[in-house]
């Protein structure tokens, strides 16, 4: 996107009648250079969609086991059609996956998303399982990990286990960074989150004296998360789009070789972490009789 719009800026430049053109809209007022905003963003999104169409067809076309990873982040995976809806690199495809996605019914074995549900709202995560289902050949196998809402809102309790004392003193110190002097990464990207140090050392002086609602928040209202799931509401939404034998897995474990080892959010915050934090589903798409 950058080399993208450097481009663009360069050939201006060189268009001396071009020169006087892009001076004057410096100028111009707010509404209009909003105007000039989003129809670079369209031709650069235009470009996107045609490179990914291409490439979709050589992937469909060379690949024996068609296998497509929703929300990669920078977690490409060999043998997949890796995509998301900002590609952090260029071999991963921008894709969209709250609306109609642009591939044929029945064109993948199977589906993969991981913490990326948790982004879209409700509705949203409905049209993204019913694609999945649209676009998935009979017998084909959707698996999703999510951060389970149970588990987290459960740190509010008095009584904590020794995992969740451990989730705790790890989300509030490395994640929120609740008890260092240094801002957390999540401080500096995010300033509603660089909460005053006098008032924490005042009132939360150590880990015993629960930081559980910091941790919680973090979850709901952090990362651009929308919507919390519940196995209840994750089984809602595949049952509803179809799918059928709803089992639920931890990280990395299934019974398919094709979708074991798949989790690298553990690379992220740690294996421990992540299998406590997060619950992953398989299901499959009716075959037909």
């Amino acid at each position: 996107m950058k080399e993208m719009t450097f481009n663009i800026q360069t050939t201006l430049k060189r268009s001396h009648g071009l020169v006087f053109f892009v001076r004057a809209l410096r100028n111009t007022p707010a509404y209009l250079r909003g105007i000039m905003s989003e129809i670079e963003r369209e031709g650069a999104l235009e470009k996107l969609i045609t490179k990914r169409n291409d490439l979709i067809a050589d992937y469909t076309r060379t690949e024996p086991v068609k296998k497509l990873h929703i929300g990669a982040g920078s977690n490409r995976l060999e043998g997949w059609l890796n995509t998301d809806l900002i590609p952090e690199t260029p071999d991963i495809l921008y894709l969209d996956a709250t609306v109609k996605l642009p591939f044929v019914d029945s064109t993948f074995q199977y589906v993969y998303s991981e913490h990326m549900i948790e982004h879209v709202p409700y509705k949203g995560a409905l049209t993204v399982f019913r694609e999945a289902y649209r676009i998935l050949q009979p017998g084909g196998k959707i698996r999703v990990s999510t951060p389970d809402t149970v588990k987290i809102v459960s740190l509010l309790s008095l009584q904590k286990s020794a995992g969740d004392r451990k989730y705790i003193a790890w989300s509030a110190g490395e994640l929120i960074g609740l008890y260092y002097k240094e801002k957390s990464r999540l401080q500096e990207r995010r300033p509603e989150w660089d909460i005053d140090l006098e008032h924490i050392k005042k009132f939360y002086p150590d880990i015993e004296v629960d930081p559980a609602p910091f941790v919680v928040n973090i979850l709901f209202r952090g990362f651009g998360h929308q919507f919390l799931h519940t196995e209840q509401t994750i089984r809602a939404l595949l049952e509803d789009a179809g799918f059928i034998d709803v089992v639920r897995y931890t990280p990395g474990v299934s019974d398919d070789d094709q979708l074991r080892g798949l989790e690298s959010h553990g690379v992220v915050i740690g294996e421990d972490m992540n299998s406590y934090e997060s619950m992953v589903f398989e299901a499959t798409k009716i075959e037909v009789l």
